[in-house]
C-alpha cells in the first residue's frame, strides 16, 4: 500500500511546473523500477518541453524494462 502511494505521489510530480521536479520524479520512478508508471514515463519522454526531463524519462523507461 505504501509503495503504491509513493508511486502515485511521484507520478503527480511528473506534471509539476518545475522541470527539475519532473526530472527528479522520473529518475525516482526509474530507480524504484515502477513498471506501473511506464506509460506516463514514455509519454513524458516524447511530450515534455524540457530536454532534461525527456532524457530522465527515457533513462527511467530503460531502467524499468
Amino acid at each position: 500500500h505504501c509503495r503504491s502511494v509513493a508511486r502515485r505521489d511521484l507520478e503527480t510530480l511528473l506534471g509539476d511546473p518545475d522541470p527539475r521536479v519532473r526530472e527528479a520524479a522520473a529518475q525516482a520512478l526509474g530507480q524504484r523500477g515502477e513498471r506501473a508508471s511506464l506509460t506516463q514515463l514514455r509519454r513524458l519522454s516524447h511530450a515534455d518541453t524540457h530536454p532534461g526531463v525527456q532524457e530522465a524519462a527515457l533513462r527511467a523507461v530503460r531502467a524499468i524494462r
